[in-house]
């Protein structure tokens, strides 16, 4: 009777301690599958954010060559500013995504980003050229 205790004790024991073993990796697989998913989701954001910024880039360089020939900006001010629009939503994700860092390095990329915007509106003023007609209703 005491050798069939002994082995059903054991047999506990050993199905209590693989029941653990399992557990414990299942937790951590979740655990790295989650932060796998939210780094992926971080990576996308960041890329997202910053093609937006060339974009914005890309669009303000075309209006100044547009002015410099003398034709009209228009077409690359509406687009600039539709990148400025799609900036401005995914900088929100990209700070609550991101770490202090990143958050601070973003905010004076969006410095940088507003002084090219406005410079590319009207160099003399910051604001939408009067004589464009990307900004009217």
């Amino acid at each position: 009777m005491a050798t069939q205790v002994l082995t059903l004790v054991g047999v506990l024991i050993g199905a209590l301690t693989s029941y653990v073993t399992s557990a414990l990796a299942e937790r951590a697989k979740f655990r790295r599958e989650l932060a796998t998913r939210w780094d992926e989701r971080k990576l996308d954001t960041y890329i997202a954010y910053v093609s937006c910024i060339k974009e914005i880039l890309r669009s303000a360089m075309e209006a100044g060559r547009a002015r410099d020939r003398g034709e009209d900006a228009s077409a690359a001010l509406a687009e600039m500013e539709e990148s400025e629009k799609r900036r401005s939503v995914l900088f929100e994700t990209f700070v609550l995504l991101s770490g202090e860092a990143a958050a601070e390095a973003a905010h004076a990329v969006n410095q940088r980003t507003w002084e090219l915007l406005g410079l590319a509106r009207d160099p003399r003023t910051g604001r939408p050229d009067s004589a464009s007609r990307w900004w009217r209703p």
